[in-house]
């Protein structure tokens, strides 16, 4: 036996070593080969974003209402940057415009070519090898046309409108779900003509391919119809940026599109001009990427749909590193509704700090601070969970940049949140150890104790984030969605790795023999510590956390009426972005009859100080107008029309610091409705309140109904607190806050379960005896330790949230603080909620459940012959 139990001692050992080593290989090699070229860029931009103003024209505003229309442009954009669109965000600023913001086109040329691809639409169009149009005002044309009004030239496209070279298409030609779709095969509908028409182009193509077949197997350009994707942009690429090459394609985009331009095979034959061998061409990727524009390139034969009752066909998307099924239909589905837009303005924010997203920086400094920690506390588990948190943020990662994502600061924001809640589930675990060695546990008890709270406590954090994630991805508004597909992938990812990986390391080290007669090694309590836990008391003296509290709002509400009575308006007074204010939004643009004077940043913000001592202007801003000329713009908004202030005062003023006459101003105002931005923050709330109602009622089964309660208790508090929080520092309220909610929403459901599961085993006994009374001293005494031992915990996190928001503000350019702030002051006070708050709340719920059990009992309510038998048995096992 002896020596069964030495080798699986030995055995252990290799194991756990083993999977340490592994586990740091990955960290190490994954880190310096995989994730570096990915995610090291150098970026001393000080360019935050482009900014660019669509003016709608609805040639159908009885059946195209503007939010269709926003919908169309959101789900074209959000398919066409990258898996989940992070670098995009689209709204309404009223019913005839749409304000639209790009965190990835932030030079000149990409600008354009983003204001090219919206102003263009991405037309479904059909050609031949030459690049003339199959289709003219729906009907086909035949390689036999002789009319010459019917027959359409390449250069006819060129020239005309890419709408009329489209086959007639259905007012919704694509589904975004199909039922029994096969991949890469996309449905087209049509209408009667376009079916008919599609129909004669097939049989055409088939006479053809029965003369035109090619000996040698390769393929016949002659024989192919080519379906393009916004052909037009295609050609405007093509000839702004690689002329040389659309020269040498003899101006044919089929050919261009090719690598060494040509749509040809290459065929290689022997002294007797016998085939030896044929390749078909190669789209282009390097340079432009024309697998992103013509998505096919075959024989319309077999094209069309075998459903009899349907009038459609299929489009074969089989480029690799093209565009996808989904951004396809997203494409189509925007062209062909009945609306275009132009181009009011387009600007840059910028920032005054030139250096790097320093995100990497950020979440090197805070794991680096959790580790030592967790080591100096925690000792040899410390050290073991510092490395699984490690492996953690290398898989997360390794997933985000799988995914393709552009890592802009709203990304970074996503990752370093994650970090904040796996350090807290890492921290929660150990404690849950820590308190079994205080009370004196056997080295098994606790590192049973460990497994079980651990692993269930974990998995319950798991559901909620999955819950609220899947809830938040149907919002497409200010990064949420992405935020949201992020969060789900930190549920996955928490629960295999922190929760149950984790927990098993912990459990098999705690295991060897060595560690069990030596217990020092791993965390271990002590007395002192004991001591100064159990004369904490949060509860007794709760009545005073109270009234701070009142005091707190009280200070709020006051600093808002004194920020109300400077800027003259309530809206000024809690800082509300234009988002939420109807208001005008002005773009002063200077003109020049002088050619050599520039509007510089020096003069903008000489212009900025004297539009700032205005009363109702929410913001003003410098924004850069392009990075050629380096000249600038101003951006205003204000509740109140100042066209006359501008054109006259402010205009005066340019023309004194300028020392021209002749400056004039090009003014572009835009009115902004808060009626979008509202609707989103009213979805948010019921995205919030419906996650909460789902996890309660999953608490309520899983706990207890005053655990759902304090759910909702906690969500009121925290929102109370945050606000104030905001309100008295400045921060500002937009868009940020629908995030800034779900964030809320997210670390109340995760903390309230990480409590809920400790206290509910506090409370064990009464799964034994269903008549079981708890007197009110020892609830009182179970809540006080209960929230005494978390008292490190909540200072850790205030300190942790503090470092937090200082780090992403200094060393994260170009986020929204409200993001920081709002995330930031929602740990903060989440963290005083837990020591000053809940412990009195949950304390008194409980209490007032026994109290009225206890007279349901008096009642004779539980004298049944059931409850006759538990009871005397409980007696006969106590005596035993």
């Amino acid at each position: 036996m002896k020596k069964t139990k030495l080798i699986g001692n030995k055995f252990r050992w290799f194991i756990n070593i083993f999977v340490v080593i592994v586990m740091l290989l990955t960290i190490i090699l994954g880190s310096i080969f995989y994730l570096a070229p990915r995610l090291i860029k150098k970026d001393n931009s000080k360019i935050v974003a482009a900014n660019v103003t669509l003016k709608i024209d609805n040639k159908d505003p009885k059946n195209l209402s503007s939010n269709r229309i926003l919908k169309l442009t959101k789900d074209f954009l959000l398919n066409k940057a990258d898996a989940t669109a992070s670098s995009y965000d689209v709204s309404l600023a009223n019913d005839n415009t749409i304000l639209l913001k790009s965190l990835q086109d932030r030079d000149d040329e990409s600008r354009d070519r983003l204001v090219f691809g919206l102003e263009n639409k991405p037309y479904l169009t059909l050609t031949d090898e030459k690049g003339n149009p199959l289709f003219y005002k729906g009907f086909y044309i035949s390689k036999n046309e002789t009319s010459p009004n019917r027959k359409k030239t390449l250069q006819d496209f060129i020239n005309g409108d890419p709408k009329d070279f489209e086959i007639s298409l259905d007012k919704k030609p694509t589904d975004s779900i199909e039922l029994n779709a096969v991949p890469h095969r996309i449905k087209i509908k049509v209408d009667n003509q376009g079916w008919n028409e599609f129909i004669k182009m097939s049989n055409e193509y088939n006479f053809l391919n029965l003369f035109n077949r090619s000996n040698d197997g390769s393929v016949n350009p002659q024989n192919q119809v080519y379906f393009w994707i916004n052909l037009k942009q295609f050609i405007h690429e093509a000839k702004t940026r690689f002329p040389k090459e659309w020269e040498a394609s003899g101006q044919n985009p089929v050919n261009f599109a090719y690598i060494n331009n040509s749509a040809n095979p290459e065929v290689k034959r022997d002294n007797q001009n016998n085939v030896i061998s044929s390749k078909n061409p190669v789209l282009k990727l390097e340079g432009i990427n024309a697998r992103k524009y013509l998505i096919s390139a075959i024989s319309p034969i077999g094209l069309l749909s075998p459903i009899k009752s349907e009038s459609a066909f299929y489009i074969l998307n089989n480029n690799a590193s093209g565009l996808t099924d989904k951004e396809i239909k997203a494409a189509v589905n925007f062209s062909q509704a009945d609306f275009t837009f132009k181009k009011q303005n387009s600007f840059y924010t910028i920032s005054e700090n030139s250096n790097q997203n320093r995100y990497l920086v950020v979440l090197l400094i805070l794991f680096s601070l959790f580790a030592l920690f967790l080591i100096a506390r925690h000792r040899l588990f410390g050290a073991i969970s510092s490395i699984t948190l490690g492996f953690f943020v290398f898989v997360y990662l390794a997933i985000i940049t799988a995914f393709n994502l552009a890592m802009n600061p709203i990304i970074s924001f996503a990752i370093l949140a994650a970090l904040f809640i796996v350090i807290n589930m890492l921290y929660n675990q150990l404690n849950i150890y820590r308190k079994e060695k205080l009370d004196e546990a056997t080295n098994i008890r606790a590192i049973n104790k460990l497994t079980k709270q651990g692993l269930i406590s974990g998995l319950d954090v798991s559901v909620g984030i999955i819950v609220l994630s899947c809830l938040g991805i149907f919002i497409a508004r200010n990064y949420l969605n992405t935020i949201s597909i992020l969060n789900f992938i930190l549920a996955l990812s928490l629960a295999i790795i922190p929760v149950v990986l984790n927990v098993l390391m912990l459990r098999s080290w705690a295991q060897l023999e060595e560690i069990e007669k030596n217990q020092k090694v791993i965390s271990q309590g002590n007395k002192v510590e004991k001591t100064i836990i159990e004369k904490i008391d949060l509860i007794t003296k709760s009545k005073y956390f109270f009234i701070g509290f009142g005091l707190f709002i009280v200070l709020g509400l006051v600093l808002f009426g004194i920020y109300t009575g400077v800027y003259k308006t309530p809206k000024l007074g809690i800082n509300l972005g234009k988002e939420f204010v109807n208001s005008n939004y002005y773009i002063i643009t200077p003109e020049f009859a002088n050619t050599n004077i520039t509007f510089d940043l020096k003069t903008a913000k000489k212009l900025l100080e004297i539009i700032q001592k205005q009363p109702n202007i929410i913001s003003a801003e410098i924004y850069q107008n392009s990075l050629a000329n380096n000249d600038y713009v101003i951006g205003i908004v204000s509740d109140k029309n100042l066209a006359d202030f501008i054109n006259n005062d402010l205009l005066l003023s340019a023309q004194k610091l300028l020392k021209d006459n002749t400056v004039l101003f090009n003014l572009n105002e835009v009115f902004i409705s808060s009626k979008d931005s509202l609707v989103n923050v009213a979805f948010s709330v019921i995205i919030s309140v419906s996650s909460l109602l789902i996890i309660s009622i999953y608490l309520a089964i899983r706990y207890s109904l005053i655990t759902a309660g304090i759910l909702f208790i906690k969500e009121f508090f925290l929102v109370a607190l945050t606000v104030t929080f905001m309100l008295i520092t400045r921060a500002r309220f937009n868009n940020a806050i629908l995030t800034v909610l779900i964030f809320i929403t997210l670390i109340n459901i995760i903390d309230t379960t990480l409590h809920a599961a400790k206290v509910y085993d506090e409370f064990k006994k009464e799964l034994i005896y269903k008549n079981f009374v708890y007197n009110n001293e020892t609830i009182q005494g179970i809540f006080k330790l209960h929230f005494a031992e978390t008292f490190g915990q909540q200072v850790f996190n205030i300190v942790l949230a503090i470092v937090f928001i200082w780090l992403e503000l200094n060393l994260i350019r170009h986020l929204d603080s409200a993001f920081v702030l709002g995330f930031g002051f929602a740990i903060i006070s989440l963290s005083l909620i837990n020591l000053f708050f809940i412990p009195y709340i949950w304390n008194e719920l409980v209490i007032r459940k026994y109290q009225i059990k206890a007279k349901r009992i008096e009642n004779n309510y539980w004298k049944t012959e059931e409850i006759e038998e538990e009871t005397f048995s409980g007696i006969n096992d106590f005596a035993i």
